[in-house]
């Protein structure tokens, strides 16, 4: 719920349960005591930009709902209601669902469950996943056919699901498109991923193929009536509560992040970075790190220059294509990332050029020059900013001219 992140104060949220008054001018200057510990150093501090509050011994963002739910153990939608009591603005309730979507719901919640259920072998233990990931995110298999005991025949997921769920007529079930004309899975001899809405509930699956079969992922599709993948990232609905989040390529990528205990990650779900995403972000800081290859390096630069206004920031992986491969071969990538510098957009545009383009050349030299100031005029960037950028082309420009000599 974006208009309670940045409409309800985390400050003020914080003075309601501990009793305190810090004004603005007093949390810009000093440290304040963690609610969430015994803090007898104060340490924790609020950050006024991503209107959240920061602990550096729990090491956790604090937004003003993920606050009151942690200090009165109450549900998410609970902690909202409070959040706009404390704040003066409206509460607006979760719209009831209607009894198709609680079918709809209840469905992939229950095959997202059996895919579970019935992955035994180890192809996601090899991709370097835990166990309790492979649990907690429902990561499965599913076959052709199933073998049941209601049946002295393996049967379709069609005829299983019917006879699972006897009260829903079969003119629903087939509306949920789970499965094709025969009734075969849809995710047929593929290892699935769920996907999951803002709530945690299951409302589609990428699915990898086993074998050869093409094409190598399939995805739910967009025409199912729940399930929306412009509006839809991968892990939003544990990432949304962070004040930064990483944005990855696909759902390897994203798990591999958090089986390193980086929990605010996403991933598009088989379909660009679109606008709508950037919307689901908003208020956040967006740490892009697609493929280290030509196609992730080239989305990441086309996302920056349509979007000058989101100041982005970008993490290049280095030495492997994408976050999963660098967790396969062994590396730490919690490491990695705490040490690896993160480039500003416009450091990134810089950084591209001179990957792509022969900066000896003065053309070349002049077209970049007109890119970052275009660039830094619609992303109405300070003075300041716009003052270092121009001398670290100036710099920039003075190495190559003195390497040609």
């Amino acid at each position: 719920m974006a208009s309670i992140r940045n409409s309800v104060s985390i400050i003020d949220v914080y003075n309601t349960y501990m009793g305190t008054k810090y004004s603005l001018d007093y949390v810009k200057r000093n440290n304040i005591k963690c609610p969430f510990h015994d803090d007898a150093k104060a340490s924790a501090r609020i950050y006024l930009d991503t209107n959240t509050l920061f602990c550096f011994s729990c090491n956790e963002h604090f937004s003003p709902v993920k606050f009151i739910q942690r200090y009165t153990k109450c549900t998410s939608e609970e902690a909202k209601k409070i959040a706009c009591a404390i704040g003066g603005i409206e509460y607006k309730a979760k719209a009831p669902l209607s009894e198709e979507e609680k079918l709809f719901y209840k469905v992939y919640e229950y095959t997202a469950g059996l895919f579970h259920f019935i992955c035994t072998d180890d192809y996601f233990i090899k991709r370097g996943f835990s166990k309790d990931i492979i649990t907690k995110y429902k990561l499965g298999f599913c076959p052709t056919v199933f073998n049941v005991k209601f049946s002295d025949k393996p049967v379709t997921l069609k005829e299983l699901l019917v006879n699972q769920f006897k009260d829903i007529p079969v003119e629903v079930l087939d509306s949920f498109q789970l499965y094709d004309f025969k009734g075969v899975s849809r995710y047929a001899e593929r290892y699935t991923f769920p996907i999951f809405d803002k709530y945690g509930r299951v409302v589609g699956f990428t699915g990898r193929a086993k074998g050869d079969i093409e094409p190598k992922y399939y995805n739910t599709s967009s025409k199912v009536k729940y399930f929306d993948k412009s509006n839809l990232l991968y892990n939003y609905h544990v990432a949304i509560e962070s004040p930064l989040v990483y944005v990855v390529e696909g759902t390897a990528d994203a798990l591999s992040l958090i089986s390193a205990g980086i929990t605010n990650v996403v991933a598009p779900l088989g379909t660009a970075f679109t606008d709508e995403h950037i919307k689901l972000l908003a208020g956040k800081q967006i740490v892009l790190s697609l493929d280290n290859d030509k196609a992730g390096l080239n989305t990441m630069y086309k996302l920056i220059i349509n979007n000058p206004t989101v100041h982005f920031s970008v993490l290049l992986l280095k030495g492997y294509k994408d976050f999963n491969e660098a967790l396969i071969a062994g590396v730490n990538l919690s490491d990695i990332v705490k040490t690896s510098k993160v480039m500003s957009a416009v450091d990134f545009i810089i950084h591209a050029w001179k990957v792509s383009y022969d900066l000896r050349l003065l053309a070349n030299r002049v077209a970049l020059c007109r890119k970052v100031e275009s660039f830094l005029i619609k992303g109405e960037y300070h003075w300041l900013e716009i003052d270092y950028y121009n001398k670290i082309l100036k710099r920039l420009f003075m190495k190559v001219i003195k390497e040609e000599e």
